[in-house]
């Protein structure tokens, strides 16, 4: 079977440990905001930067030399948020929109990996029967075959084994999963994107539970 090669299990090892020290990412209810933390850090940059470089909170900044009125608007501090973990401790990922419960499973796994010392490693995808009742439009589109009960062969979510970094083989590392790794390690919130969700009474409950203390 023979061994992973030094360098790469070294850099396995400092990204591990690096995405081990993040934090959970916030999924903010209804619009993204901006934490305390995030507001002070904006503040000090206002500070040492040129007036025609400050922005405020709120704010709405065009991009340079662009007429369109593209953009980006400055989000404003904001106590409306959900730790990304809890959204899968308490089941309410079934009651988000499923494009942003996948970019948000992908940094909740990362992490949560990490500070286990395990790497996630993918298995392959497959194929599953499913009740037609049960699938989407999106579902259906590449369902692979009909059964006469009414069920239909559709891919399958991969599913992960989790491997502690010292028990990796040559056959768990790849580029992919050197890039996979390296790239949260170094981008960290920017390589997991910035998540809203709806606030609807299941997410508005659950909010109200975290600003009370409940969670």
């Amino acid at each position: 079977m023979g061994e992973i090669e030094r360098e790469t299990l070294e850099r396995i090892k400092d990204a591990v440990s690096e995405i081990a020290e993040m934090d959970y990412p916030k999924v903010w209810v209804g619009k993204l905001g901006m934490t305390a933390d995030e507001l002070l850090d904006l503040q000090m940059s206002n500070d040492e930067s040129p007036e025609w470089m400050r922005v405020e909170p709120g704010e709405f900044v065009g991009i340079l030399g662009d007429n369109s009125g593209a953009g980006i608007a400055i989000p404003e501090p904001s106590d409306q948020w959900l730790d990304g973990l809890s959204i899968y401790e308490t089941g309410l990922y079934r009651h988000i929109d499923p494009y942003v419960n996948a970019e948000l499973s992908a940094a909740v796994r990362v992490i949560l990996a990490a500070k286990r010392g395990e790497v996630p490693i993918e298995e392959s995808w497959g194929l599953e029967f499913m009740e037609l009742g049960e699938l989407d439009e999106d579902d259906i589109a590449v369902a692979k075959a009909f059964t006469p009960d009414g069920k239909v062969l559709v891919p399958a979510v991969p599913k992960y084994r989790y491997v502690r970094v010292e028990d990796l083989t040559p056959d768990d590392v790849d580029d992919d999963l050197l890039d996979y790794l390296e790239l949260y390690a170094s981008d960290g919130p920017y390589a997991m994107g910035e998540f809203v969700i709806e606030d609807t009474p299941v997410i508005r409950e659950a909010l109200e539970r975290r600003l009370e203390g409940w969670v």
